[in-house]
C-alpha cells in the first residue's frame, strides 16, 4: 500500500496478488500534515481524546480501502509512505471500532532497500543484547533498560525467551559491539538512543553505553561493524528526532540505511518508548517469534494486542526521550491500553 499526500489530495495505492486500485481523497497537504501531528501530540501525552484524533486520521488514510483488504484476506500490509506520513502508527488508527491492530499487522517498506523475503533459522543463543542504563551528555538516563535485558534474556530464573550475550554500560563499547558482530547474531537488541540527522553521516550517531558516539558514517564504511546476517535488529529506547516541519525523510532513511548496512529488518520507536511498558512488550514480541513460531509482524501485532488489552495503569510513566527532545509531559495517571505505551514500534524490512 502506498500512501503520497500531494498539495491538494491524497492517493491511495493498493496492489493485492489479483488486483490493484487507486483512491483519492480530497484533503490539502497542509489540512493532512495537521490532523497527523494533533494525532501525535495526543499519543505523546497521552491526551484521553488521542483515539477520537486517530479516528480523523483513519478516515483520511486508511477507511477508503479498508474492506476491500479485509475481503481479500490480507493479514500484513506493507507501507510505503510519503513524507510526514512515515510517522504515524497505522497499528493505532481508529476504525470507531477497534484499532487496526486488532485486524492488520503492518510493515514499513524502502523501495531504495532490496528486501529478502524469507524466514531464517532461530536459535535462543544466536542473539545479543545491549544497553545504556546511565546518563551522558544530551541524553536522560534509562533506568528500565537493565530490567527489559532481564526480562528478554533470563537474567533470572523462570525469565527471559533468548539466551545470548548481553552487555550494559560501560560493558557497551564499540569493541564489545564489534565482538558480538563477528558472531553474526540473528537478532541484535540495542536499548540506546540513536540521533539521526539526515543528510549529515558524521552527525548521526548511535550513542554507546560508554558514552561513546558511534557515527553512521563508520558504520557504513568499516566491515566490522556491518549487520550483515542480522535477521533482526531492534532498538527499544531509540526515538529519531521529530521537528514540527519535519518530513518523515529520518525515519526511513534510518531503516533504509540499517538495512543496506545487512540488517533484514529493523524495529525501531516513533517516540519516546515507556520504560514501564517496553520490557514487557519486548518479551511478549520475542515471546511470539521464538516459542510460538510466529512471523515479526504477526508477533509485534499479537504483543501490541496483549498490551492493549491490559489493565494495568501507571503513574507518571517514565519515558525514555533524549533530554534535548523536550518531549510533553505525560497526564499523570493512564492505562496501558492508551497507544502510547503499545504502537510506538514500527517494523521496518523482512517481516518474515
Amino acid at each position: 500500500m502506498q500512501i503520497a499526500t500531494l498539495p491538494d489530495a491524497v492517493h491511495l495505492f493498493v496492489t493485492l496478488p489479483n488486483l490493484t486500485f487507486y483512491e483519492k481523497v480530497d484533503i490539502s497537504r497542509a489540512d493532512m500534515a495537521k490532523l497527523a501531528f494533533d494525532a501525535l501530540q495526543a499519543i505523546e501525552t497521552q491526551a484521553p481524546d488521542a483515539q477520537e484524533k486517530l479516528q480523523a486520521l483513519h478516515a483520511v488514510l486508511f477507511a477508503p480501502i479498508q474492506q476491500k483488504l479485509i475481503d481479500s484476506g490480507t493479514e500484513v500490509v506493507m507501507l510505503n509512505l510519503d513524507g510526514f506520513l512515515r510517522y504515524l502508527p497505522f497499528a493505532a488508527l481508529y476504525d470507531g471500532e477497534s484499532y487496526l491492530v486488532e485486524r492488520f499487522a503492518f510493515s514499513l517498506y524502502a523501495p531504495a532497500v532490496k528486501t529478502d523475503f524469507q524466514t531464517p533459522d532461530r536459535a535462543e543463543s544466536k542473539t545479543a543484547g545491549f544497553g545504556v542504563t546511565e546518563g551522558h551528555p544530551g541524553f536522560s538516563p534509562l533506568p528500565g533498560v537493565k530490567q527489559e535485558l532481564d526480562t528478554i534474556f533470563g537474567a533470572a530464573e523462570g525469565q527471559g525467551v533468548l539466551a545470548g550475550t548481553t552487555a550494559l554500560d560501560a560493558g557497551f563499547d564499540e569493541r564489545s559491539l564489534r565482538r558480538s558482530l563477528l558472531k553474526r547474531p540473528a537478532i541484535l537488541h540495542i536499548a540506546s538512543h540513536f540521533s539521526l540527522v539526515p543528510g549529515a553521516e558524521d552527525d548521526s550517531f548511535l550513542l554507546l553505553g560508554d558514552g561513546a558516539h558511534l557515527p553512521l558514517s563508520k558504520i557504513r564504511s568499516n566491515d566490522a561493524l556491518s549487520f550483515k546476517g542480522i535477521d533482526l535488529l531492534t532498538l527499544s529506547a531509540c526515538q529519531t528526532a521529530r521537528g514540527s516541519d519535519g518530513d518523515g525523510a529520518e525515519i526511513d532513511g534510518f531503516g533504509a540505511t540499517a538495512q543496506l548496512n545487512g540488517a533484514s529488518a529493523v524495529m525501531a520507536s516513533l517516540w519516546p518508548v515507556s520504560d514501564a511498558a517496553t520490557p514487557r512488550l519486548m518479551h511478549d514480541f520475542y515471546a511470539g517469534i521464538m516459542l510460538n513460531g510466529l512471523d515479526k509482524a504477526e508477533a509485534l501485532r499479537q504483543a501490541q494486542i496483549t498490551m492493549l488489552h491490559s489493565a494495568d495503569a501507571v503513574a507518571m510513566a517514565t519515558n525514555r526521550a533524549a533530554a534535548a527532545l523536550d518531549a510533553p509531559m505525560p497526564s499523570s495517571k493512564v492505562g496501558f491500553a492508551h497507544p502510547y505505551f503499545w504502537s510506538a514500534f514500527v517494523l521496518m524490512g523482512n517481516w518474515l
